[in-house]
């Protein structure tokens, strides 16, 4: 178990138990801390099998102790059992879709999905630092996520990382840019310290990793097993996901967090070979590669399931309409949704759709159609759920 250190934790008058991350209490002077830094709680939470969490506010009668070190002391000090007084705070279940292409031009505009009630708004003060599509969205943590690359205006490839803080609904420009210029590739998040973003157009093998922290980038040892592009990845609950297959080829690739290595699953399947595809996942047993582009747009999918790495199309007609260059995202582990996208392998205002399909990831059913606009561009969004996947 890493040190922690008291200079770390902020001292708290009357503890709130609304605020967010974890309190500390310190019987050995009757003080209860406020953590600034989530991992550092959860880090324990996940390893230390002392810690309990309480409903209620922490007793000093707990006498088991852990060791915390004390900075302005230079030794360590006892801290009680009684330890998560608060749990860390869960965002609010909403999504976000920005970007895209605006009459075949890139646009900054972010819409805001309620999940509760499936309406959507756009803020104008909520906006990308630049105009771009394709870029690769990224869950983060409780607190925030990311969209790396993309092209713009110029038709350039773009090194940017812009970050969503859930709690403000602000857009800003993340602390660092991806080691490589890159678009179409595919996001993932280990969702408590690093996410990742692997491979993009065009040739582009290699897999970034974000350190949500310091928001600084690195290029992990494991490439993808070749070269994909337009590709969507499957995140999940079991310490790992996957980078999906091109309309190019059929690899799909696992990657576990622990360990940042890769290991290709399937070489160049040929059950499920699209481009441009969207891509839903329940989290823990299975997940979805819905519609796409190939040599039409399609309306199958294809799923997967985790333990057995096995995949199977969903019928011939899962979706209610066929698109690609789909925007979707999962709210939970009960629901997901698709949204824009075109009826061709085009961009363009008067192509691109505007509705949502509703996937029902726990019973597998057939899509339903829920007519909700989205406002502005469709092609090729950026999307993170805060709840989901």
């Amino acid at each position: 178990m890493a040190d922690i250190k008291i200079s770390d934790l902020t001292t708290l008058t009357t503890p709130n138990i609304d605020v967010d991350y974890c309190l500390i209490w310190d019987a050995s002077n009757s003080d209860t801390y406020n953590s600034n830094q989530r991992i550092v709680i959860r880090d324990l939470w996940d390893q230390d099998s002392d810690f309990q969490k309480l409903d209620a506010s922490p007793s000093t009668e707990d006498s088991d102790m852990l060791l915390i070190y004390d900075e302005s002391e230079s030794g360590y000090r006892k801290i009680s059992k009684g330890l998560l007084y608060s749990s860390p705070s869960t965002p609010s279940s909403k999504g976000y879709v920005s970007g895209g292409d605006l009459v075949s031009l890139r646009h900054t505009i972010t819409n805001f999905i309620d999940f509760a009630t499936m309406t959507i708004s756009c803020a104008t003060l909520a906006s990308l630092t630049n105009y771009r599509r394709e870029m690769s969205s990224i869950l983060g943590d409780s607190n925030k996520g990311f969209y790396s690359g993309g092209y713009d205006n110029t038709i350039t490839t773009l090194t940017l990382v812009d970050k969503i803080t859930y709690a403000t609904d602000t857009l800003t420009a993340a602390g660092g840019a991806t080691p490589g210029a890159k678009r179409g590739g595919a996001g993932l998040s280990e969702q408590n310290t690093k996410g990742y973003d692997a491979g993009g157009f065009i040739g582009n093998v290699n897999i970034y990793r974000i350190t949500y922290a310091t928001e600084l980038w690195a290029t992990i040892a494991s490439p993808l097993s070749n070269t994909r592009y337009y590709i969507k990845s499957l995140n999940t609950n079991n310490g790992y996901g996957y980078f999906g297959p091109s309309n190019l080829n059929g690899n799909i690739d696992k990657l576990t967090y622990a360990t940042d290595t890769l290991v290709n699953v399937h070489l160049n399947q040929l059950t499920y070979r699209e481009a441009r595809y969207a891509y839903i996942s329940q989290g823990t047993t299975h997940g979805y590669w819905l519609g796409g582009y190939d040599a039409a747009v399609r309306v199958f999918a294809l799923k997967y399931v985790y333990a057995t790495d096995t995949y199977a199309l969903v019928g011939t007609a899962y979706l209610v309409t066929a698109r690609c260059g789909s925007g979707s995202l999962s709210a939970d582990a009960s629901n997901g949704y698709i949204f824009g996208g075109s009826i061709n392998n085009i961009s363009g205002y008067t192509v691109n759709r505007y509705d949502i399909e509703h996937v029902d990831t726990v019973l597998d059913i057939t899509s339903t159609y829920n007519a909700v606009i989205i406002i502005g561009a469709t092609w090729e969004p950026g999307a993170i759920g805060t709840t989901g996947f």
